[in-house]
């Protein structure tokens, strides 16, 4: 793969590994989507409201951990090393 100069966000480029990013970030917004419905689901059953599990729901994707790791650092660090 040649390396691309653009930014890694230009949804344009037609560069291939930029084109793995694109593809990377659709699949991952399904998946997140399809998690969080089973688990929005769940809590509305138990009567949660729709604002206080999108709060706590992002209030823990947002968390970082002592070396201010969130949970994309955490993973990316099991996969890649630290």
């Amino acid at each position: 793969m040649n390396p691309c100069t653009c930014h890694i966000s230009n949804l344009r480029c037609k560069n291939e590994q930029c084109y793995l990013l694109i593809v990377a970030r659709s699949v991952f917004r399904t998946e997140v989507v399809y998690i969080l419905s089973s688990i929005m689901k769940e809590l509305k059953q138990e009567d949660f409201s729709a604002r206080e599990c999108v709060m706590a729901l992002r209030r823990e994707l947002k968390r970082t951990n002592n070396i201010q790791c969130d949970l994309f650092d955490q993973t990316a660090n099991s996969i890649w090393g630290s």
